[in-house]
């Protein structure tokens, strides 16, 4: 290995390095400005933000789910097809509380016993 060799990659180590430093200056100053006062919609901005940061790939997470979702290319419809089963079980999971609130609710008149057959 020359020299020059491994002074690039020495520099690509420091860009790295400061890159980092960087990405958790951002979150430390995110968090010092977070404050209780902050309304609803500015505290989802920061979400989406932070969101479209990771998948952009300014911090080395990003690069990672990148990496996950590429394994994942060959089986989409699989993935899909299981999102959708997920989202079918946390409704049927969800289902019956609100339906049994709802019968209690409206149907169950004070004093009308036949409700409850």
């Amino acid at each position: 290995m020359s020299g020059r060799d491994g002074n690039r990659g020495e520099r690509e180590r420091e860009e790295e390095h400061r890159e980092e430093v960087r990405a958790v200056e951002e979150v430390e100053e995110e968090q010092a400005a977070y404050s209780p006062e902050r309304n609803r919609l500015q505290n989802v901005f920061l979400l989406f933000a932070a969101l479209w940061r990771l998948l952009r790939g300014e911090d080395q997470r990003g690069r990672k789910v990148r990496w996950l979702v590429g394994l994942l290319r060959p089986y989409r419809g699989r993935v899909g097809l299981m999102f959708v089963a997920l989202l079918i079980a946390t409704a049927a999971g969800l289902a019956p509380p609100y339906l049994a609130g709802k019968a209690i609710d409206s149907g169950i008149i004070p004093g009308d016993g036949e409700a409850l057959n």
